[in-house]
């Protein structure tokens, strides 16, 4: 049996198929009217506030170019990088009490290091992993092509993903003429 949704801004009542009132949470039903997945829900994290206007701005870039260096990744790890990073520039800010604010930062940002070149090797790993759960061979491409460069033992995973993809294809090739393969 169905059942039928009635939107309250506060609640949502809903009638399941006995023709009961239910109270339910809007989060769940309406996870399961829209079918949201909590995994694919981009967090908004909390910025950190700041009394000069420069600091600001280069919080916001900062963060800005973490967003597009984790932009490979599923949200949900996009999301924990960010706050991940988010976490160690506010804990940072607090412990450098006898600075301005923007050497503070600074400083911080300094010791981060530039994001892309610090999380590529992170994008490379956790994209190899994200193949290696799903065996999407476009997840495969991707991964192998972030983690070409990070050394030989990637290459090795390509040769043996080149190797395996060129038997499956000799395999459908035998079957469909068998004469000529």
């Amino acid at each position: 049996m169905g059942w039928a949704g009635i939107w309250n801004p506060k609640k949502i009542l809903c009638i399941d198929g006995n023709g009961k009132w239910d109270v339910k949470n809007n989060a769940v039903l309406l996870g399961r009217i829209i079918k949201i997945n909590p995994k694919n829900i981009k967090m908004k994290i909390k910025e950190i506030e700041f009394k000069e206007v420069a600091s600001k701005r280069i919080y916001e870039s900062y963060m800005e170019r973490i967003g597009k260096a984790v932009k490979p990744l599923p949200i949900n790890d996009q999301n924990d990088v960010l706050l991940e990073f988010n976490s160690h520039i506010y804990e940072g800010l607090q412990r450098q009490k006898n600075k301005t604010e923007i050497d503070g930062l600074l400083d911080i940002l300094d010791k981060l290091g530039i994001p892309e070149e610090v999380l590529k090797p992170l994008v490379a790993d956790k994209k190899m992993e994200q193949a290696t759960k799903t065996f999407n061979p476009l997840h495969i491409i991707r991964a192998l092509a972030l983690n070409i460069t990070n050394g030989f033992s990637y290459l090795i995973f390509f040769m043996l993903y080149l190797l395996l993809f060129g038997f499956v294809y000799l395999i459908f090739a035998k079957i469909v003429s068998p004469d000529e393969v």
